[in-house]
């Protein structure tokens, strides 16, 4: 996916003052910005759309990345998922070092403004992808990506 395909959503939009901006880096994507609990903020994310049935076949995303120490968030979003739901699953980081993460898709957690709902997504049905920082804690933020890749578990040599 090309950086231009990425878009931010801050925590602007309940108010917030957190930042975010996406760029290229050699032959990556990276997000950064800073992160403001300030009126009732708390949140940085980015997001871009994902063709029809892309993740058709695969049960899994594995994400090559360089973070910044902070626990990040992957989510994903179906066809009438506009509104707050998506589907996450948290994970760590170290602070500059590269790693890979496998996130089986039917594990996701639907989630609307943050609060866990019933409700799963399938592979199919993946329209979308997010990553956000929102882990209540304010300060500077880095995500540097490599790929991301629509996967099955058992071809990612169940890295998770």
């Amino acid at each position: 996916s090309s950086v231009r395909a990425f878009g931010v959503v801050v925590d602007g939009v309940m108010g917030g003052l957190s930042t975010g901006r996406i760029r290229a880096g050699d032959g990556t994507l990276v997000f950064d910005g800073e992160v403001s609990l300030r009126n009732n903020g708390g949140f940085s994310s980015m997001r871009a759309p994902l063709p029809d049935r892309s993740c058709a076949g695969a049960d899994a995303l594995r994400v090559r990345f360089k973070g910044d120490g902070r626990t990040w968030i992957i989510g994903t979003r179906g066809v009438r998922n506009l509104g707050g739901d998506s589907y996450w699953t948290r994970f760590d980081t170290i602070d500059g070092e590269w790693m890979d993460v496998v996130v089986p898709i039917d594990e996701m957690v639907r989630t609307s403004f943050g609060q866990p709902l019933r409700g799963r997504i399938t592979p199919e049905q993946v329209r979308g992808i997010e990553f956000y920082i929102y882990d209540k804690k304010s300060g500077p933020f880095r995500l540097e990506i490599d790929s991301i890749e629509a996967v099955s578990a058992d071809d990612a040599g169940n890295q998770a």
